[in-house]
């Protein structure tokens, strides 16, 4: 009997894109089909419309521009709605009714004009972003990379992550204060192991969120709030929970990002997650994305940073010159000037490489 728990799976690439009622259905159109993507969603017409855009917002939602949409988080819809935030189902956004006073919804706000992009990305040639955060919150944009992302159990491709915490973001001192990447690490007896078992897509945009939220807890200020920028609802929904309980692929990994999430908000950091779109000209999407396939090519990593007792920290990959350095102490442009930046005791890693090269 075919298997059905309600729903609607949506086939964007397969066989036979279109919407189909039980998991045996979709599961048919996507087996071996490279490239597969498919989703499931609660009502029909967020399905026909992922069958036919996938994750692009329909041109008629795409021209809404009287809507005043809100950059909050899956775990803050219930704050919004409470505060009187109207959901709509086609651009999957929470949005202030017309003629609402905008003040109660200010730190969701994507603009100084209250008014957010439905994709969160910049449509402006110079890629500059067109979000805006919060007082005192960072933004952390996260980004995976892999070299022939397809049967990656046979072909073993490497993968990479990157990241770049920025500082005021969408205001005039907007500054990025830090830039790590990586090559995802499969030997499990290396001290950087976060658990992935491939190289892939999937696995550098985990590792990536990993190393986002070590970064936030221990090189961030004390108790600093922060926004993880992603690209891969995948990644991100694995990692709060809101897909995979329990995980059935990268199991360890996602445990692990979870593992990290939790820690970061014991230590007192509020995490939020928001969605960019990938390759749309975002600036700091832009960035990550260029830092992870950079990553590919980190071959080898520094000795950790020396943190606080029992703790599991894992860092950015420093090669060659970079990585000797370090048991002098960071160079000078580790720190970018003005930048407030905490780090664990002892610890004398150095930055990969100074901003703006």
């Amino acid at each position: 009997m075919p298997k059905s728990k309600g729903g609607f799976y949506a086939v964007h690439r397969g066989h036979k894109p279109g919407v189909y009622t039980t998991w045996d259905e979709c599961k048919a159109q996507t087996d071996n089909w490279p490239g597969a993507k498919h989703k499931k969603f609660a009502n029909a017409q967020d399905a026909m419309n992922f069958s036919k855009y996938g994750d692009n917002p329909p041109p008629a939602a795409a021209a809404a521009p009287s809507r005043t949409y809100l950059n909050n988080s899956f775990a803050e819809k219930d704050a919004v709605k409470a505060l009187g935030a109207q959901f709509d189902g086609t651009a999957k956004r929470w949005y202030v009714p017309p003629g609402a006073d905008r003040a109660p919804f200010a730190r969701w706000l994507g603009s100084s004009s209250g008014a957010s992009s439905s994709s969160g990305a910049s449509s402006s040639s110079s890629g500059a972003s067109s979000s805006v955060s919060p007082p005192g919150e960072l933004a952390i944009f996260t980004d995976g990379a892999c070299k022939g992302n397809m049967n990656v159990h046979i072909h073993k491709p490497p993968a990479g992550w990157g990241i770049v915490a920025v500082e005021a973001q969408g205001h005039p001192n907007e500054r990025a204060i830090a830039e790590h990447c990586g090559l995802v690490v499969l030997d499990a007896a290396s001290p950087h192991f976060l658990g992935a078992e491939v190289g892939s897509n999937n696995t550098g945009e985990l590792c990536a969120i990993c190393e986002a939220l070590t970064w936030l807890r221990w090189r961030a200020p004390s108790g600093a709030a922060a926004a993880i920028h992603y690209d891969s609802e995948y990644a991100a929904n694995m990692t709060t929970g809101k897909w995979g309980n329990p995980p059935t692929k990268n199991a360890a990994l996602v445990y692990r990002a979870r593992e990290l999430l939790a820690a970061a908000r014991a230590a007192g950091h509020a995490v939020r997650f928001v969605h960019v779109k990938g390759h749309a000209g975002h600036k700091w999407n832009e960035r990550a994305d260029a830092l992870a396939t950079e990553g590919l090519t980190r071959q080898a990593f520094p000795p950790r940073g020396a943190g606080p007792p029992g703790v599991d920290e894992t860092d950015g990959a420093v090669v060659g010159a970079a990585a000797a350095a370090a048991a002098s102490g960071p160079p000078p442009e580790y720190i970018v000037p003005g930048a407030t930046l905490t780090r664990p005791p002892g610890d004398t890693l150095p930055r990969k490489r100074p901003l703006g090269e």
